[in-house]
């Protein structure tokens, strides 16, 4: 039985996985994920741990010999959100007043009291 890991919505792994899908060929240092995601650089390892394991996120070591993370080859594919229409700021819509709906009686003024209508045609 294999279970396939998800991280919990705005936590840091999910927000470094949605970097990655897009930006697949970029690589992330520590110092990097400490700046990019307020992170805590002593927890980072413990964090990504899950997502390492399951394939997501590749960590490896650079030539510096300092750890850098990257994109999995089990990283689910981007949805294919264009984000520049995602962050596009559009005008706010209107509501729109309801079409009113004709009654079957038409409003109509009320009529004069009939001793009115008497006094007035003498």
């Amino acid at each position: 039985m294999t279970t396939t890991y998800t991280p919990r919505a705005d936590s840091m792994p999910a927000r470094v996985m949605a970097f990655f899908q897009r930006n697949p060929h970029e690589e992330l240092s520590l110092e990097d994920i400490t700046e990019k995601f307020d992170a805590t650089r002593g927890n980072i390892h413990t964090n990504l741990g899950l997502a390492v394991d399951a394939g997501m996120l590749l960590r490896e070591r650079n030539v510096d010999g300092d750890y850098i993370y990257k994109a999995g080859p089990k990283l689910p594919k981007s949805d294919g959100v264009d984000m520049d229409a995602a962050h596009t700021r559009r005008p706010p819509q209107r509501p729109q007043a309801p079409t009113p709906t004709p009654s079957a009686h038409p409003w109509r003024p009320p009529s004069p009291p009939a001793w009115r209508r008497i006094c007035q045609t003498r």
